[in-house]
This record gives structure tokens, sequence and C-alpha cells, in this order.
């Protein structure tokens, strides 16, 4: 009998990503698993000094600011979220 899925599956592994990306659901309105097929591991920390930043600005204008100041920084994190978003790309 050939092995089930669920013999072939890492569970260290899978613990290890899922649970970067459990993290994440829990403040973004989409699953794990629609994260994890937009942003890489090393993106989801850009995307959690993004939102930092965004939550830390006193008002809109602070954080357009920031957004403008920090643009080369965020580009691949605002589209990213527009991705997942289904808004772009």
């Amino acid at each position: 009998m050939p092995p089930s899925l669920r013999d072939l599956i890492d569970d260290d592994i899978v613990n290890s990503v899922t649970k970067e990306y459990e993290d994440t659901s829990t403040w973004l309105p989409y699953s794990a698993l629609e994260i994890k097929e937009v942003f890489d591991t090393d993106q989801l920390k850009e995307l959690d000094v993004f939102i930092a930043d965004m939550k830390n600005a006193t008002d809109e204008n602070a954080r357009k600011a920031k957004l403008i100041n920090n643009v080369s920084k965020y580009a691949g994190t605002v589209v990213k979220l527009l991705k997942i978003a289904k808004v772009a790309i």
C-alpha cells in the first residue's frame, strides 16, 4: 500500500512555517493558507514592520508621510497586500 499524504508531511516544518502565518491571520482578514500563497516568511516580517508603522502614526497624514518617506522599503509589501486583496495583480 502506498504511503498516505499524512505519512509524507514533515510536522516540524509544517508547525514552524504555519505558526507565523497563523499569527498573521489573526490580524489580517485572510486565512493562513491565503497569506502563505502571497507572502514568504521574510515578507511577513516586512509586513509586521509596515503595519506597526501605520498603527503608530498619529493620523492619516502621518501614515501618508511614513509611506512616502519609506516607499522603497514598503513597495513590495503594499503590492503583496493589493494582490492578496485581489485589488491588483
